[in-house]
């Protein structure tokens, strides 16, 4: 028999598979999926090809950073639908062939935080408002997602024509001052958190009022979209409160008067008058108006409902420089002098003296006596006519005598006799009153009473005149 020798030749597969990761690493993303990035796709998947054997196994595994939520770290046999935490994650892939022979490659992936934050501003009330008024800023800071915002914080200086009277977080009340931004925390997804400013509009505002609300979402989360991480709310002003008047000057002493009118600002108004130097009548001091003023100067201090308060000061005249009227007693008046059926003959006269004068020592009576008590000469009060006073007048006369012949000097001149005056009616004067006739020459001699009224505030009519007209004895000639 042949001998038969039968060679066994065994090749052993000690090669390593040749794997291939995707390049560009690190790759870096941002969170989609809460507080995760769930990729999605094959292109983080690596490739695998071996010389004699079948790749039997490609996997990935994930080296995660330590925190919450933890994914799951492998081994994936793709990494579509895979989650991976945020901070940087290390992906190694391994393959393995049928012989046991393996090859891994790695790259990072690095994960980013995102949430979109979104603040809306509005204002109450809207559109135009008053100096004075309350407003009330509500910011409101929405997450969008998709991730849990641990700190975002709101920056909202209030602007300059407002004091901010009082704020809150989440309705808690916050104390002040408030320094222009505050700190909201752990806002969840699609959660709100709101912050309210009640501020007071400045008296003294005549400009629109414009408020921005501006947020930051802080580290290590970033915000992709910062279009909607601003909000402005403007108010227009409305006037300022202002006080005018319209002024009467009276023609009396106490008859002035302020008409004022107020604009602007918020009704109800309250006013508040002073005066240094002239008079409020008693219970006008909180009236809008005022009537019956003396002369001086008004001040009043308006308060509207929101508490802001102007001024306005005024000077009124109320003076009563209209003098008063009278009608003067009616004449004509005239009077013979007194005696005037008597006449005395002296056979043995001083020389150029008038014979028929007495003598010096007992003169005849040549003049009419207006005796003490008489009327006539009286004016009637109920023709004083005054724009102002009813009473309190004062009557005013004198009597300018004309002169008169001397019968008892040859010259005959003239004697002039001393002016009367007075106040009150002719007939309380208190003695009679002679006046002048003509002994010498016989003829009619006519003197004046000048009356003047002042009325109760000093001021002083015209002069108005009568005459009286003095008739001379009888001229008695011896034949």
């Amino acid at each position: 028999a042949t001998q038969t020798t039968t060679r066994v030749t065994r090749n052993y597969d000690t090669e390593a598979p040749v794997i291939s990761c995707p390049t560009g690493s690190p790759f870096t993303v941002y969170i989609n999926d809460g507080a995760l990035y769930e990729h999605d796709g094959i292109l983080w998947d690596a490739t695998a090809t071996d010389n004699c054997a079948t790749i039997v196994d490609l996997s990935a595994m994930l080296d995660k950073p330590i925190g919450d939520p933890n994914p799951d770290p492998g081994p994936h046999a793709t990494l579509d639908g895979v989650y991976f935490a945020q901070g940087t994650t290390t992906v190694t892939w391994t393959a393995t062939d049928g012989c046991g022979n393996s090859s891994t490659c790695s790259f990072l992936v690095i994960v980013e935080g995102t949430a979109d934050i979104m603040v809306q501003k509005t204002v109450l009330p809207t559109g135009t408002v008053a100096p004075g008024e309350i407003l009330v800023y509500t910011v409101v800071v929405t997450n969008l997602g998709p991730a849990p915002a641990p700190l975002v914080k709101v920056y909202d200086n209030m602007p300059p024509q407002v004091d901010i009277q009082s704020w809150t977080i989440n309705g808690v009340s916050q104390s002040l001052p408030y320094l222009g931004y505050c700190d909201l925390t752990n806002i969840g997804v699609l959660e709100q958190q709101t912050v309210t400013y009640t501020v007071k509009v400045k008296c003294s505002t005549i400009s629109t009022i414009a408020n921005t609300a501006t947020i930051e979402l802080q580290p290590p989360l970033i915000d992709l979209n910062d279009g909607n991480n601003s909000s402005t709310v403007t108010n227009a002003i409305g006037p300022l409160l202002q006080v005018n008047a319209d002024l009467t000057n009276g023609t009396c002493t106490s008859n002035g008067a302020i008409d004022i009118t107020v604009t602007g600002g918020t009704s109800p108004y309250t006013y508040a008058w002073t005066t240094a130097d002239g008079n409020i009548p008693t219970g006008q001091e909180d009236d809008e108006d005022l009537t019956g003023l003396t002369s001086g100067t008004y001040e009043v201090e308006v308060t509207d409902a929101n508490g802001c308060t102007t001024t306005g000061s005024w000077t009124v005249t109320s003076e009563d420089t209209e003098p008063p009227t009278f009608t003067p007693p009616t004449g004509p008046f005239s009077y013979c002098v007194n005696n005037i059926i008597s006449a005395t003959y002296n056979p043995t006269p001083l020389p150029g003296i008038t014979p028929e004068y007495d003598d010096l020592t007992t003169p005849r009576p040549e003049y009419y006596n207006f005796v003490s008590g008489f009327t006539q000469f009286n004016l009637n009060p109920l023709e004083f006519e005054d724009n102002c006073c009813e009473d309190g007048f004062i009557i005013h006369w004198r009597i300018e005598f004309t002169a008169t012949p001397n019968p008892a000097t040859i010259a005959h001149e003239p004697i002039n006799w001393p002016y009367i005056s007075g106040t009150g009616q002719l007939s309380d004067y208190g003695t009679d009153i002679h006046f002048p006739g003509d002994g010498v020459y016989f003829t009619n001699i006519e003197h004046h009473i000048y009356y003047w009224l002042t009325d109760c505030n000093g001021n002083s009519s015209e002069e108005q005149a009568i005459t009286i007209t003095v008739l001379p004895r009888p001229n008695v000639i011896k034949q």
